[in-house]
């Protein structure tokens, strides 16, 4: 079985538009950025809620949850249109399939302030390696 948010975070650190505003900061499996996470930078956080596999065990389809922070609202705003446009509608290697789930509504962490867009993506894989 593939790993899903390795895979997934590799398609998206691929996406130029993406990477200009984020650098290397996608972070997998997490719900928080980590703590080097410096305030006001953009960032995308995401993390598998579940999914199901085919009865053919060939496909699996996974819901996600992702958080795109930035510098206020209006930037985290821009970061989750630049995320929609890059991997929308989109396929590549073992990803069959990318498609938004949920749109975005801006957020802020109760605990630190932190503007970020809150959205959901459905991802179809192929669930075997190679």
């Amino acid at each position: 079985m593939i790993d899903a948010l390795s895979t997934l975070r590799t398609f998206i650190v691929a996406q130029s538009s993406v990477t200009a505003l984020t650098g290397q900061r996608v972070y997998a499996g997490r719900t928080f950025p980590p703590p080097e996470y410096v305030a006001g930078q953009y960032a995308i956080c995401f993390n598998a809620r579940g999914g199901v596999m085919t009865y053919d065990r060939r496909l699996i389809n996974d819901s996600f949850t992702f958080k795109c922070y930035g510098p206020d609202e209006v930037a985290a705003m821009a970061l989750y249109r630049t995320l929609v446009d890059a991997i929308d509608d989109k396929s590549s290697g073992a990803i069959r399939h990318i498609e938004l789930e949920i749109s975005g509504y801006p957020l802020q962490e109760p605990d630190t302030g932190w503007p970020f867009v809150l959205t959901f993506f459905r991802v179809t894989f192929n669930s075997l390696k190679g």
